[in-house]
């Protein structure tokens, strides 16, 4: 089944509302309505069924006993708190805290105890405690918030790839013996005096080799040899810079001390180049800026909505005069993190395990284009948005619209029906109290 992205919730929203100007209702301001009714429904269906919501972290409580709950908990709602504890033995049991109410916290607060594990915790605000106020390791399941609804800015056509080499270590170079020396010349690399210096170390050395020659401070490349595989190469090669320029003839410089080495070749392997994007959005993910939010993107799976990955927009992204579609470069990050969403390198995507695919969806990073569980919430986000939409437009016959909304509602209400529960029947009849039989006389 095809997946809801925001394009059909706004198409759907629309076609509903009837509207006869195009520019009477904006995109931003349907989102908006849409988000609204996002928020009421993932609140609606938390309160009957938590599960498609529920995420876990493990935390490290300080000194006191403390921890902040995590940002992306709705309302700060922790459901579970569970800590791992072992023995001299090496056995190890996993249980749960009971969570204390506010009126009795006091009574545990800097209790002096042997235990290293807490039995009960609380919650104050944005923050929690655990009793005995130990330092210790917790996992905590609470209910997160779901994505933002934001507009779509393209699927991936295709996932370019590219190769990287990495070089390991084998000779050290400490001297260049007297071919450069301290005063500016010009060096003709075509010295055979030149070539037999490294002759000896490149031969020892098996196998596809670089050459780096650096300056005092390791920060300037004077000559790198790329791809050697014996001394003779040396002759008349390409000798080129950091900036990739390249020259058969190069100025030495003044107190010049090699910071150089010869490296073998340790692995090749092959990582994310560039996305082929089609329908790419330009005003969703703006790659010139590099400063701005909006040049962070996330790659969110097709079907359950769900962000994969979070990347930086390169400025060499270009369009692609050959297929049509645009060529979306992925940079090493400025930040390593924005809006709470760790940002990736792309040479740290290997094309093995990339984690994304053809055809997944591309938005602005503050949140998803595809709505989660859309079977169950579909309905109900954009008749929210339709009734929202219309009674701020000034009709008076929302009769109807409510009507549905209230419908949509129950629906979503009804959503854990046939779902496995952990919850027990409870005996609180009339007939049965606390497990004992009452008679109910008739008088």
């Amino acid at each position: 089944m095809q997946a809801t992205t925001t394009s059909d919730l706004l198409r759907q929203v629309r076609n509903q509302i009837r509207e006869n100007n195009s520019n009477g209702i904006t995109d931003q301001e349907i989102l908006d309505t849409l988000n609204r009714g996002q928020n009421k429904a993932v609140e609606v269906l938390t309160r009957n069924w938590i599960y498609n919501y529920l995420a876990q972290e493990t935390i490290t409580t300080d000194v006191n006993g403390m921890f902040k709950i995590p940002e992306g908990a709705r309302g700060n709602r922790i459901v579970n708190v569970e800590v791992t504890s072992g023995t001299s033995s090496g056995v190890y049991r996993t249980y749960s805290l009971k969570k204390l109410n506010y009126k009795n916290v006091s009574q545990y607060k800097n209790v002096n105890s042997s235990s290293k594990y807490p039995s009960f915790y609380s919650v104050q605000g944005r923050e929690a405690t655990v009793y005995p106020q130990v330092v210790c390791d917790v996992s905590i399941t609470y209910v997160r918030n779901p994505e933002k609804i934001v507009k779509d800015a393209g699927y991936i056509y295709e996932i370019v790839p590219k190769t990287i080499e990495e070089y390991d270590l084998v000779v050290p170079i400490t001297s260049f013996n007297g071919i450069l020396s301290d005063t500016s010349v010009m060096i003709d690399w075509q010295d055979t005096n030149f070539a037999s210096y490294f002759s000896d170390l490149l031969n020892a050395v098996s196998g596809k080799k670089l050459v780096e020659c650096r300056n005092g401070n390791n920060t300037f490349c004077i000559v790198r040899f790329d791809s050697v595989d014996s001394s003779g190469e040396l002759v008349n090669p390409d000798i080129s810079f950091d900036n990739g320029s390249t020259y058969t003839t190069l100025d030495a410089v003044d107190n010049f001390i090699p910071q150089s080495a010869i490296k073998t070749l340790k692995q090749s392997r092959q990582v994310l180049d560039y996305i082929l994007v089609s329908e790419y959005d330009s005003e969703e993910i703006k790659k010139s800026d590099s400063y701005a939010k909006e040049s962070y993107f996330n790659i969110v799976d097709s079907q359950t909505g769900l962000v994969k990955v979070s990347l930086q927009a390169s400025p060499t992204s270009e369009p692609d005069s050959v297929t049509g579609q645009f060529k979306l470069y992925p940079m090493d990050p400025y930040k390593q993190k924005v809006l709470n969403r760790p940002i990736s390198s792309p040479t740290s995507l290997d094309m093995d395990d990339l984690g994304f695919e053809d055809d997944d969806k591309l938005c602005s990073t503050y949140g998803s284009s595809v709505l989660e569980i859309d079977t169950i919430m579909e309905n109900f986000i954009i008749q929210y948005a339709v009734t929202e939409i219309r009674r701020s437009l000034g009709n008076q016959d929302m009769v109807s619209e409510v009507n549905m909304l209230s419908q949509f509602e129950k629906d979503i209400k009804r959503a854990h029906s046939n779902r496995d529960s952990s919850r027990r029947v409870q005996l609180k009849t009339s007939t049965f109290v606390k497990g004992r039989y009452r008679y109910n006389l008739i008088r």
